[in-house]
């Protein structure tokens, strides 16, 4: 395995370089860094910001909090009457 650590000059020239000529033929930039950082921070901050919908899983056949309660009730009322 290769090692980055730079022991003599000549070591640092060659190794800078190899960083470098990978770095433009990725085409890697901190423009394109800050641009992708950017568009993550938007990614997540919608992602939070969007309130998750009961309206897809009631569609489904689930029960919603409302529907789910009034069964508690039932069973409670059940539970104390006998």
């Amino acid at each position: 395995m290769p090692s980055f650590a730079t022991d003599s000059w000549l070591d640092q020239k060659v190794k800078r370089g190899l960083l470098i000529d990978c770095m433009k033929s990725l085409g890697l930039s901190m423009k394109r860094k800050r641009k992708y950082n950017k568009e993550r921070r938007a990614r997540m901050t919608e992602r939070l910001m969007i309130k998750p919908s009961h309206a897809g899983s009631k569609a489904k056949g689930e029960k919603g909090d409302a529907d789910r309660g009034s069964e508690f009730q039932k069973i409670e009322q059940q539970g104390t009457a006998e």
